[in-house]
């Protein structure tokens, strides 16, 4: 009789668990706001191609009901105006019932090689973000906005009532290693870790800042462990759990909706620069506090 009754309890927790996962999926929208970016650069008269990772944000001004679309990457994956003043994106796109992609060209410097007044770099400069309003762009292939709303961007202060911590599991979405669908543009989805307090600036101690002078110190932001390769800078960085079991007796969820706890930067190398598969990740507020820099845009007609 005992053994019944442990298999019984097991096989319930079973279900939990498969159920809970299941419910942990990666909805369209979330791969239809993913954007692969890129630009050519020479040297020595050869040809080279820079890419990286961004994602699409929508923001909704309540006054206005003006609606932009921007894209949220890092300062690096732009170009110097010496190698291009251009970038072009390519985004997945639903067509009636068919997955494709649209590309586009977004004007990054003017002629004078002047950034241009709908790009935006974080006020600090260790600070390794950047925002762009694409919105003509987008619209004009999309009038009907599929990407995420801004406030799925989720503030530090916010991490507690959602349960994230250290040990937090996380989707990493983006273009590593210019790895996409050609068909479909659609990026790679990978599983990581909260490595650090996510609510705490990280302060870097001073063996690592002396082998790698380089890092943000302090970062805004957390550590992740999970694979960062070249090409992964600018992934956005969702909650693993976007359902909370409340009552395992009653089998009942909360849906906590799609989440994004930052973006990704880059990796932390060793001496023999190889990687340690620890990431670098700026939080949402940083992503917020850029995106505060276009309020003139926001309140216009």
């Amino acid at each position: 009789m005992k053994r019944i009754i442990i298999i019984s309890v097991l096989i319930f927790y079973e279900t939990i668990s498969i159920s809970a996962q299941s419910l942990q999926r990666i909805h369209d929208e979330i791969i239809q706001s993913a954007a692969y970016i890129y630009y050519f650069k020479m040297i020595d008269s050869i040809r080279y191609r820079e890419s990286g990772t961004g994602f699409l944000i929508g923001y909704t001004n309540p006054d206005t009901s003006k609606t932009c679309i921007l894209l949220i990457t890092n300062k690096h994956v732009l170009p110097n105006p010496e190698d291009s003043r251009i970038i072009t994106v390519k985004i997945p796109y639903q067509l009636r019932t068919k997955n494709t992609f649209k590309e586009f060209n977004i004007e990054i410097y003017d002629k004078n090689n002047r950034l241009s007044n709908y790009v935006k770099f974080h006020k600090d400069k260790n600070t390794d973000i950047v925002a762009i309003i694409i919105t003509p762009q987008y619209m004009a292939i999309n009038p009907y906005p599929s990407c995420l709303h801004y406030s799925c961007l989720l503030r530090k202060s916010e991490f507690q009532e959602h349960h994230i911590s250290v040990g937090s599991d996380i989707f990493i979405i983006g273009y590593p290693s210019n790895i996409y669908d050609e068909r479909t543009a659609s990026p790679i989805v990978r599983l990581g870790t909260i490595a650090s307090y996510p609510t705490n600036d990280f302060y870097f101690n001073k063996l690592s800042l002396n082998k790698d002078p380089t890092l943000p110190n302090p970062l805004d932001g957390f550590l992740v462990d999970g694979s960062v390769f070249g090409g992964s800078s600018g992934s956005m960085i969702l909650l693993k759990t976007m359902y909370e079991l409340t009552d395992p007796q009653k089998f009942t969820f909360v849906k906590q909706g799609i989440i994004i706890l930052g973006i990704i930067s880059r990796n932390i190398r060793t001496e023999k620069d190889g990687s340690l598969d620890i990431g670098i990740a700026f939080s949402s507020d940083a992503i917020l506090e850029v995106i505060e820099e276009f309020k003139y845009i926001f309140n216009e007609d």
